[in-house]
């Protein structure tokens, strides 16, 4: 009896497939997919799993153009006693730190401008009506737009009007900002320094006040749509304010970030460490030691998201390879690059098995199919990455618990947890046989599948 027992328990444990051996055995069956984008003159290298959705956004030309095909060159608008209006919150606004109403406006209170971003839902638009007598302020002033208070989302939008400083040197005209957080983080007033925006002329709106001129300067770039030739104006700015470092291979880590939601980061950070690269932590630097250390790179590598942002302060021609930490395409991402004519690689090295966004939850890394197909066509035989050891068991319950204790938080934002209750539990198990077994799994199987777990809860 018992040795039918410990037979049956060998024979079962034979067939489970370690994602290490396992991985070795898929990667041969991958091919990487290059997008040679001609209107851009760049090219983008993919090792991932979603290609159609990396395709329609790399191979595209993110330079705004005017209906008639030329070039977009953002213009200047003159407002005479124009007022500037607070944001305003809109409560159906899924986005809690963007969109609503406010802005700047004539005399009569018709909108002139607030933000743009190219998303639905997202934008800061339209005009509200103000009760009692505003505050007059006989000065001119220049409308900053939108201030996020996210380095990110900071760096890559809030900078956008920002060109008439440069193209305005020695003006003493204060920048009025408006925006959902209630101060200006002194980073961020680093960087408008080096724009040449004096500390004490950088000013919060936080209540409808009339001038008696607003100088509206056209964004330069728009967060989901694209660039002009004076966003690139900005970034060149700043990054010409300092001197380069001497490090030309960059690792961007956040494996000391005190908010850190990404699980065995180390096992990519330790590899190119090996290889020469600087691994460095950028929220330990100012800011314009972060802009230094960027003028001075000629290789980055770093996980997707803001990391990658950082390259508007690179030189042109800079290689980016991007961690991929889920399989969300950034569009941001693409026209940056598109900026900095960078050379990019971007591989899925994420397994996230539970419902997963871009900044809503926890992400675990290991050494995918993909990954090893990079170090395959990279002429690295494997031996130096399988040198690093990986606590397969013990990463994916860390994983489960930090995304657990994320969700978790959410508990009273509801609108926070949309992606997680579109997600079921045929997902899930499909999730864990795909990306932690690395299984492959045709859509046919899958949709079967899913339908078993419907016809089954309707019964």
């Amino acid at each position: 009896m018992i040795k039918n027992i410990l037979k049956k328990i060998t024979l079962k444990a034979a067939h489970i497939k370690k994602p290490e051996s396992n991985i070795k055995s898929m990667h041969e069956a991958i091919s990487p997919y290059i997008i040679k984008n001609k209107e851009a003159d760049i090219d983008s290298t993919l090792y991932v799993r979603n290609i159609d959705a990396w395709e329609h956004i790399c191979d595209k030309d993110y330079r705004l153009s005017e209906k008639s095909g030329a070039h977009y060159i953002p213009e200047v608008k003159i407002v005479d006693n124009g007022i500037i209006l607070p944001i305003k919150k809109d409560e159906t606004n899924p986005h809690p730190f963007v969109g609503g109403s406010g802005g700047v406006c004539d005399s009569d209170n018709n909108f002139i401008a607030g933000h743009q971003r190219g998303y639905e839902g997202s934008d800061t638009h339209g005009a509200y009506p103000v009760s009692g007598e505003m505050e007059y302020i006989p000065e001119t002033v220049v409308y900053g737009g939108l201030y996020i208070d996210h380095y990110g989302h900071f760096i890559s939008e809030c900078l956008c009007r920002l060109w008439w400083y440069i193209e305005n040197k020695n003006s003493n005209y204060k920048c009025v900002f408006i925006s959902h957080f209630e101060n200006i983080n002194e980073k961020f007033r680093e960087i408008l320094e080096l724009l040449g925006i004096k500390r004490e002329n950088v000013i919060l709106c936080k209540a409808p006040a009339r001038f008696d001129t607003v100088i509206v300067p056209e964004q330069a770039n728009i967060f989901f749509n694209g660039f002009t030739e004076k966003a690139k104006l900005i970034y060149d700015t700043l990054r010409d304010s300092v001197k380069p470092h001497k490090y030309e291979k960059v690792y961007l880590t956040k494996t000391g970030y005190i908010h850190n939601d990404v699980i065995n980061e180390e096992f990519f950070e330790n590899y190119f460490h090996c290889l020469g690269y600087k691994v460095i932590s950028p929220e330990n630097l100012s800011v314009k030691e972060q802009i230094a250390v960027m003028a001075g790179a000629k290789k980055l590598v770093c996980l997707s998201g803001t990391l990658g942002h950082q390259i508007v302060f690179c030189p042109d021609g800079v290689e980016i390879l991007t961690l991929n930490k889920n399989e969300t395409a950034l569009v941001t991402q693409c026209w940056i690059s598109q900026l900095r004519k960078a050379k990019s690689f971007y591989i899925d090295v994420s397994v996230n098995f539970l419902p997963s966004t871009l900044t809503g939850s926890s992400y675990l890394l290991m050494p995918t199919a993909y990954w090893k197909k990079f170090l395959a066509d990279r002429g690295d035989n494997g031996e130096q990455a399988d040198s690093l050891s990986v606590d397969y068991k013990g990463y994916v319950y860390d994983y489960i618990e930090l995304w657990a204790k994320r969700i978790w938080s959410y508990r009273d934002i509801p609108e926070q947890l949309q992606f997680v209750t579109s997600s079921t539990l045929a997902d899930l198990v499909i999730n864990i046989n795909e990306l932690l077994l690395n299984e492959k799994l045709d859509e046919e199987q899958k949709l079967k599948f899913r339908d078993s777990f419907t016809t089954f809860k309707e019964s």
